[in-house]
């Protein structure tokens, strides 16, 4: 078995983030320094792209539906205009100290929601944003204080992947309820960090943090634990990014020779050659459709599938 290569875009300066969009992994939203990217997932053609300025830290979104961009800045929620004007401005307690930065997204309906800080307290505010004014919809605690918070789009959820450094990893899941409420649902777990949801909505994936040592697949939404995915000796560890490649499992092994690997069914681990372009520890690994997935590197995206040699 061996990856094959669909798709690459070149990137002009290094990757900021990189992540879906949508839950059937149609698009993929990515930045590079002062520019937010719209991607087309099948070809990692731009389809669009936004001025980011360098100050936001946040993890942003993009929504073809215009196109539309919402920005997580320092202090502000910021919608964009398809030629970069801004829509509105919806200001908020300063990311600072522990908390250091929020993240917003588009539900499938193009609906804006974002991750803040609570005023009140310190921890963090979920909100539904009205995508015409910017005015806060509907607003939910959730008891984390995120170095980094990554939304992660599946069929009528959106997952949020929080990370404290190294004090805890955890994670929620939030939707709209059809009284216009937001509906908010609590991992409950403190170490293991949300990596992918399976495209048809029935599985998640996480890798360890902590004393956690196992990647594992989890059924949803029970979180019930499916598969536990071991390390294949003590001098190797998984990195915190991993996807679902249809019923395989892509992820980047540490330690022992640092590397990217393919696990099976049956769990036997195959080494993949991604090329020079990425290094493992040193980007992303994105689930994307038709069982394939993304690799970002410093200064390129590409889309890969597993074929037999």
């Amino acid at each position: 078995m061996r990856p094959q290569r669909l798709a690459s875009l070149a990137l002009r300066d290094r990757l900021g983030i990189l992540s879906a969009a949508d839950p059937e992994r149609t698009f993929f939203v990515a930045s590079e320094d002062a520019r937010l990217h719209l991607l087309r997932g099948e070809t990692l053609e731009i389809a669009h792209s936004w001025p980011l300025p360098t100050e936001f830290r946040g993890w942003h979104a993009a929504s073809p539906m215009g196109p539309t961009a919402l920005l997580s800045g320092p202090d502000a929620v910021t919608m964009l205009e398809p030629d970069g004007k801004v829509r509105w401005t919806t200001k908020h307690t300063p990311w600072s100290d522990a908390r250091e930065s929020g993240c917003a997204w588009f539900d499938e309906a193009g609906r804006a929601f974002a991750v803040i800080p609570d005023p009140q307290s310190e921890f963090c505010l979920v909100v539904h944003l009205d995508t015409r004014t910017g005015r806060v919809l509907a607003q939910h605690g959730i008891a984390g204080e995120p170095a980094g918070i990554t939304p992660l789009p599946q069929r009528s959820w959106v997952g949020l992947s929080e990370g404290e450094g190294q004090d805890a990893a955890r994670a929620w899941w939030v939707r709209l309820a059809p009284n216009g409420e937001l509906e908010v649902r609590d991992a409950g777990w403190d170490h293991e960090v949300l990596t992918d949801c399976d495209p048809a909505g029935g599985r998640i994936l996480t890798a360890p943090h902590g004393d956690t040592v196992s990647l594992r697949v989890r059924s949803f939404p029970e979180l019930r634990v499916l598969r536990r995915l071991d390390e294949p000796s003590e001098a190797s560890f998984w990195d915190h990014t991993a996807c679902f490649a249809g019923e395989y499992t892509v992820a980047q092994l540490l330690g022992d020779g640092d590397r990217l690997v393919a696990v099976d069914a049956q769990g036997v681990i195959t080494t993949l050659d991604a090329g020079p372009g990425f290094g493992p520890g040193d980007g992303y690994v994105v689930g994307a459709s038709d069982g394939t997935w993304l690799t970002g590197g410093r200064n390129e995206i590409a889309r890969w599938s597993l074929i037999d040699r």
